[in-house]
C-alpha cells in the first residue's frame, strides 16, 4: 500500500514509523526542512519538502497513485484542504484526517473525507475510561 502523510510531527513520524516497519511505502511532506532531513535519516528517503503549493507537494509525493492520504498536521484547515484535493481532486482511495475541534471534525465527514480522528475528543474518552477503572462514577451525558 502507498501511503502519503502530511505534517512530519510527531503523530505523522509514529505512523510512518510503523507503515514502513509492516513493508507499506510511504511519503511524508512537511514544510520544515529539518524535520525532513531527520525523516530521511531516520526512516529513508521518503520526505518531501512542502513548498508554497499544497498541490505541487502532493504530486512530488506521487498523490495520484496514493491508497491512502493521512493529514497529521496541527492546523485543521491545511487537514481539511489537502485531504480534499487528495480525494477529490487526485483521487486518493481513501482519506484520513486528525483535528482539533468537533465543528471541523462533522465538517470534514460531510466533505467526502473516509475517516476523522478527533484528537481532542479521543484523549479525553480515553481519560474518562482511565478514571472509572479506578472506581470514580462519572456521567459524560451533559
Amino acid at each position: 500500500m502507498y501511503v502519503i502523510i502530511l505534517g512530519a510531527g510527531k503523530i505523522g513520524y509514529s505512523i510512518a514509523e510503523i507503515l514502513i516497519s509492516n513493508q507499506h511505502e510511504v511519503a511524508v511532506i512537511d514544510s520544515n526542512k529539518s524535520k525532513c532531513e531527520y525523516i530521511d535519516n531516520t526512516l529513508g528517503s521518503i520526505s518531501v519538502l512542502g513548498d508554497q503549493s499544497l498541490s505541487n507537494s502532493l504530486l512530488k509525493a506521487g498523490i495520484t497513485r496514493a491508497d491512502l492520504f493521512i493529514a497529521t498536521t496541527k492546523n485543521d484547515s491545511e487537514n481539511m484542504l489537502s485531504c480534499q484535493l487528495a480525494k477529490d481532486y487526485y483521487n486518493a482511495k481513501f482519506t484520513l484526517s486528525i483535528t482539533h475541534s468537533k465543528e471541523i471534525s462533522r465538517l470534514l465527514e460531510t466533505i467526502n473525507i473516509n475517516y476523522t480522528i478527533n484528537v481532542n475528543q479521543h484523549i479525553t474518552n480515553e481519560l474518562i475510561s482511565k478514571i472509572k477503572l479506578l472506581g470514580i462514577n462519572i456521567n459524560t451525558k451533559n
